[in-house]
């Protein structure tokens, strides 16, 4: 045995780090019974940052992954999927090995540390802690990405080709604006020095914002920093002119008035809008890439005002792509039955995705048997969706 496996015998160090525990039995319930000791040492593995061929190594004295993948696509990937579904509600598409931690993170098997900090490097993906642990826990990704590939191509143009300071992606609750994103990223990501990935969701002061957002490109510490917000908003411009960086705020109308003009920043936020302004009117060499239900304020005169700032608005998608996402969840039903659960949540992928996983689960994969037995069941989800896209 290598003196690589020697150190990694069992993954046993896996226990510091997870609530194992409870991951066991919960993975256990996804499965219908226990994990067997393999499938445990398997994840223990993933969960220490082992690759598959290095698992394979200490199962088997052998890089080949053969045996650990059938392990991992026929089992261990399915049950974490299951198991995410009842703990976060998301269905997440587990497609890679690497993205296991952070699903379980995202659904809180970790033990929260305070020393998570990575430091900068070239080419890798960057997100403050305090703000996001990590681009691919934004797993809004629901299920299989269809269609979308004339918006794809647009975003990449500009982003690449024309090299815009900025661009809005907008369009309602569930559109499918943060899937786009995450399969833009997935193409364009080696060409840029480092991506930052940060949400809005909660609401973060503009300073504490900036402040993680400057020690994230450059490690520089909270006390060197000025106080004032529009000389640390300088500050993040200079890094900016720098290198080239692709800068992603999601759900960026978590800071505007829920109930004023579309795009008005709440009380306290209005610096937001002056960072957005800079940002798109300064020159530099990176991109900001912003998603919102609403386009902020002031933004449409800055898209007239500088060539080099692009607003792209998604709808549902076509009929042919939401019919496709229907087919790939395996969900039997004639033509008719496909194109009427399409209408009646106008195509969007979000509603759609919730309404299939209920037939799937409760319905026995049948659209007839869920439109004809529980209208009620059908109205109340449309209620619930609805009440999602309302501002």
């Amino acid at each position: 045995m290598t003196q690589f496996a020697n150190q990694a015998e069992g993954f046993e160090v896996a226990e510091q780090n997870w609530q194992l525990k409870e991951l066991y039995l919960d993975l256990a319930k996804a499965k219908g019974k226990s994990l067997t000791p393999l499938e445990k040492k398997i994840l223990r593995g993933l969960l220490c940052g082992y690759s598959p061929a290095e698992i394979s190594e200490v199962l088997y004295g052998s890089r080949r992954t053969s045996s650990v993948r059938v392990y991992l696509s026929n089992g261990l990937y399915k049950y974490i999927q299951e198991l995410l579904i009842e703990k976060t509600g998301k269905v997440m598409n587990l497609r890679n090995w690497s993205q296991v931690t952070n699903f379980l993170t995202e659904a809180g098997y970790k033990i929260a540390k305070l020393s998570d900090i990575q430091p900068y490097k070239a080419n890798s993906t960057l997100s403050s802690p305090s703000l996001e642990a990590n681009l691919w826990q934004e797993q809004l990704e629901l299920g299989f990405f269809v269609g979308r590939e004339a918006e794809l191509q647009q975003l990449e143009n500009w982003i690449i080709k024309e090299k815009v300071r900025a661009v809005a992606v907008l369009g309602r609750t569930g559109v499918g604006k943060t899937s786009l994103l995450l399969r833009v990223v997935e193409n364009i990501r080696n060409d840029f020095e480092a991506l930052v990935w940060l949400s809005l969701e909660h609401q973060p002061a503009i300073d504490d914002f900036l402040v993680n957002l400057i020690q994230s490109l450059s490690n520089s510490p909270v006390e060197s920093l000025p106080l004032d917000t529009q000389k640390k908003i300088n500050i993040l411009v200079g890094l900016l002119r720098h290198q080239r960086f692709l800068l992603i705020f999601n759900q960026f109308d978590s800071i505007f008035q829920a109930k004023a003009l579309a795009g008005t920043y709440l009380p306290g936020y209005e610096d937001y809008g002056n960072l957005l302004a800079k940002l798109t009117r300064e020159i530099h060499s990176s991109c900001l890439v912003i998603t919102s239900r609403a386009e902020p304020e002031q933004f449409n005169l800055l898209t007239q005002e500088q060539h080099n700032v692009k607003c792209i608005y998604l709808k549902g998608l076509d009929v042919n792509n939401a019919i496709k996402l229907i087919e790939t969840r395996l969900i039997v039903g004639s033509q008719r039955e496909k194109h009427l659960l399409v209408n009646l949540y106008q195509q969007n992928p979000l509603a759609l995705k919730i309404v299939l996983l209920t037939i799937k689960k409760f319905f026995n994969s049948s659209i007839t048997e869920f439109l004809s037995n529980n209208t009620f069941l059908l109205r109340d989800i449309k209620e619930i969706i609805d009440q999602q896209f309302q501002r």
